[in-house]
C-alpha cells in the first residue's frame, strides 16, 4: 500500500513539474508571439503610410508645372512606390501580424486551461499532463502548417507574376 501511495505522489510531483515547465515554455511563446505580431502590424502599416504618402507626393509633383525634371522626379518616386508596394505584397506583414495574434489567442487559451486546472488541485494526473502538451504540440504543427502555406502561397504568387 505504501508503494502505491509513493508511486501516486511520484506521478503527481512529475505531473506538477511537467505542468509548470509547459506553463513557461507557453508564457515565452506567448510574449514573442504578441511582440512579433507587433511589430508585423507596424511595419504593415508603416508601409502603407509611406506608399500613400509617395504616392501622394508623385500626383502633387506631376500637378506642378516643373517641366522634364518634375517628370524625373515623379518617375523615381513612382518607381519607389512600386518598390515598396512589391515588398509589401512579397513579406505580407498584416497576414503574417493576424496569424501570429491567431496564434496567441490559442496558446493564451491553453495557458488558462493549464492554469485553472492546476489551481487548488491536489490530484494531479500525468494522462492530463500528456492531454495539454498534445493540445500544444497541436497548436504548435498548426502554427508551422499556416506558416508554411503562407509561404508557399507568396512563392507561388511571385512565379505567376514573371
Amino acid at each position: 500500500m505504501k508503494y502505491i501511495m509513493a508511486q501516486i505522489e511520484t506521478d503527481q510531483t512529475e505531473a506538477e513539474k511537467k505542468l509548470v515547465l509547459l506553463q513557461q515554455i507557453i508564457e515565452t511563446e506567448l510574449d514573442a508571439g504578441s511582440k512579433s505580431g507587433d511589430s508585423l502590424k507596424l511595419w504593415g502599416r508603416w508601409l502603407k503610410g509611406v506608399t500613400i504618402s509617395l504616392s501622394a507626393v508623385v500626383t502633387i509633383v506631376l500637378g506642378l508645372d516643373l517641366g522634364d525634371v518634375g517628370k524625373g522626379i515623379a518617375l523615381v518616386l513612382s518607381t519607389i512606390v512600386t518598390a515598396i508596394g512589391a515588398w509589401d505584397a512579397f513579406t505580407n506583414y498584416n497576414q503574417r501580424s493576424a496569424q501570429e495574434y491567431s496564434n496567441v489567442n490559442k496558446l493564451f487559451s491553453l495557458y488558462k486551461d493549464i492554469k485553472l486546472y492546476m489551481e487548488g488541485n491536489t490530484n494531479l494526473k500525468l494522462e492530463q499532463y500528456n492531454q495539454f502538451k498534445e493540445r500544444y504540440d497541436s497548436i504548435h504543427e498548426e502554427y508551422l502548417q499556416e506558416r508554411r502555406t503562407l509561404t508557399e502561397d507568396q512563392n507561388q504568387e511571385g512565379t505567376e507574376k514573371k
